[in-house]
């Protein structure tokens, strides 16, 4: 179960995508129209796969995976403030 909402979450391969998902969704395209948050988590989840991280064209925004944690953080101008955490579940 989710920590912040009780939601179940998909086990195995698909967990890191759906976790890519939700934070994408919940703060760099907070109300983007289904296909645009597609590709995007989709080019996003493909970063973090081969190097563990990903940062926006901007540089405003960045997301990481610390072992077992998805980590989405904004840039403050003087360094990175984590705006949203999650475990990544098998």
């Amino acid at each position: 179960m989710h920590e912040e909402t009780g939601a179940r979450r998909p086990a195995g391969r698909d967990a890191l995508k759906a976790e890519v998902r939700r934070h994408v969704a919940a703060t760099l395209m907070q109300g983007a129209a289904h296909r645009p948050l597609q590709l995007a988590v989709a080019r996003i989840y493909r970063a973090l796969k081969e190097t563990g991280r990903w940062e926006s064209p901007n540089g405003q925004w960045r997301l990481r995976v610390e072992g077992r944690t998805l980590i989405t953080e904004r840039s403050t101008g003087a360094g990175w403030e984590a705006v949203l955490t999650s475990a990544i579940l098998d």
